[in-house]
């Protein structure tokens, strides 16, 4: 904003002009019976500001110290080049980006790509410039950028029925696909009157192509987050002569949490799908369809995400 003034101003004075320094301002002295919100940037102790700064890693105490708000050492930063910055930890919290990191993100191309290409919500926008997303969305209409609509109501009850009730996708993915936030979605969500799951409970698969019917043991066990990651690890078991020589191959060495891990894969499955006392480690009959299913599983993740990294 303040660029945006400054610039205003230099039109205004050369189209009428007018030979004057754009960044005059009034004598202080001038106004009176104003009760200034904060400290001017000339009254700042930067000594006790740099004090402050080298000794916290919080907002609070650097704000306590010199009597300025997060806002204020905002502006302070901005305007007072000589003043020190805050270290890395705070400058994300008490510190906007720099009026050109700004401007790049809000420039008509790149808010175009964001939002029409990379299909971004105004409210993520909005966090990369550090601005509200009312202002985004108000760029957005200057530059005749057509906002994303809601679907009808019918269209999106049924969408989303289909995809985190009966899926049971995560919301965030849900927001991201639909490029909304997942504030939006949720609200669009319960005008619809539809229940939404918690965040811990919602099919880990619900993004692939699937059989139509997984057996209970694989529902139970790609409820929730890591569940291809739960996968990846229960099938490369067999084959090794105990738990830590298949930690040793691919689990770091951590032989403890792969122990826990297949405790914890058992118990969701109800049954033990490694027979552990065997040696080498082999399925266990009820465990053999389990990895099959499995298998099948990760051979149609692995053909829709590429790449797929082996688990921690």
């Amino acid at each position: 904003m303040r660029a945006f003034l400054h610039e205003q101003a230099e039109q205004n004075l050369a189209a009428r002009g007018i030979d004057e320094p754009v960044t005059w301002e009034p004598p202080a002295q001038w106004v009176r019976d104003v009760n200034w919100p904060g400290i001017a940037p000339e009254q700042v102790d930067t000594t006790a500001l740099r004090a402050a700064l080298d000794c916290n890693d919080t907002i609070a105490p650097v704000t306590e110290a010199t009597g300025m708000t997060a806002e204020h050492l905002r502006l302070c930063f901005e305007i007072d080049d000589t003043v020190t910055g805050p270290p890395d930890q705070l400058l994300g919290r008490i510190r906007a980006p720099d009026p050109a990191t700004r401007a790049a993100v809000l420039a008509p191309r790149r808010l175009r790509e964001l939002y029409v290409t990379d299909r971004k919500p105004t409210v993520e926008t909005a966090a990369m410039a550090k601005c509200a997303a009312t202002t985004v969305r108000d760029l957005l209409a200057l530059d005749n950028i057509p906002l994303r609509t809601a679907a009808p109501p019918e269209s999106f009850r049924a969408w989303f029925r289909r995809e985190h009730v009966e899926k049971r996708r995560p919301m965030r993915e849900l927001a991201h696909e639909a490029g909304i936030s997942t504030g939006s979605l949720s609200g669009k969500a319960r005008r619809c009157r539809i229940a939404i799951h918690s965040p811990g409970g919602y099919n880990g698969l619900g993004h692939l192509d699937l059989p139509p019917q997984l057996s209970l043991a694989m529902q139970a066990v790609t409820d929730g987050r890591e569940a291809l990651n739960r996968l990846r690890t229960i099938v490369q078991l067999a084959g090794y002569d105990s738990i830590p020589a298949a930690a040793e191959s691919f689990y770091g060495g951590r032989h403890t949490a792969l122990a826990a891990r297949i405790r914890a894969i058992d118990h969701r499955a109800g049954f033990r799908i490694i027979d552990r006392d065997t040696r080498p480690l082999a399925p266990t009959p009820r465990g053999r369809d389990f990895l099959r299913e499995a298998q099948q599983i990760l051979r149609i993740a692995d053909a829709a995400e590429p790449g797929w990294p082996d688990p921690p």
